[in-house]
């Protein structure tokens, strides 16, 4: 898990599940429960709090590194290509593939 602390985005790295919702301006982090329903907890992350963003492809998996500034640790999550019974992540990943995560690609 990550120690990372950035205002409100302190309190959902003690959660190991989050949907992450990329827009041009800013990353939305949803808590998520193991069974997955919202936890009510989220945090809104300004695009330019972000010093590095990396989306690494692995065999079943993404890697996803974020750095933000001012912080010593960066985050990494991974984001499987596909979950059982949730059909719109694979085609949410290809969406962001083509359109380099949102922007967030250089």
């Amino acid at each position: 898990m990550a120690s990372i602390m950035y205002n409100k985005f302190q309190f959902l790295v003690a959660s190991d599940y989050y949907i992450v919702y990329f827009t041009p301006d800013n990353l939305l982090f949803l808590s998520v429960t193991t069974l997955g329903d919202l936890s009510g907890e989220y945090a809104i992350i300004p695009t330019e709090d972000i010093e590095f963003f990396k989306a690494k492809k692995g065999l079943i998996q993404y890697k996803i590194t974020i750095k933000f500034y001012g912080e010593q640790k960066s985050m990494i999550l991974k984001c499987n290509k596909a979950i059982l019974n949730m059909k719109w992540q694979k085609e949410n990943l290809n969406h962001l593939l083509e359109t380099n995560w949102n922007g967030f690609v250089k």
